[in-house]
């Protein structure tokens, strides 16, 4: 159901990216929060209540994987998202 946030009302792309990613969402739940961990479980980047067509520049980021962490009331869901400039 899109009432629940799973990994399925969530499209992250393009991946691997040079640094611009867009985070499509199909979750009827406005209030989702993003969290980016790079590989060692730290806090690169936070943002609350993002809209449903997100375009973030990563660009700044080194080289290497990532994990978007979306979190909602209802739910979360960690997408792994490569950076490669």
């Amino acid at each position: 159901s899109i009432n629940t946030l799973t990994e399925n009302n969530f499209n992250i792309f393009p991946n691997p990216s040079k640094g611009f990613i867009t985070i499509e969402s199909y979750h009827i739940n406005k209030n989702v929060n993003l969290t980016i961990l790079d590989e060692l479980g730290r806090e690169v980047y936070k943002a609350t209540s993002i809209p449903r067509d997100y375009k973030l520049d990563l660009t700044n980021f080194e080289n290497g994987i990532y994990f978007l962490q979306l979190k909602s009331n209802d739910g979360n869901v960690t997408k792994k998202l490569s950076v490669l400039k």
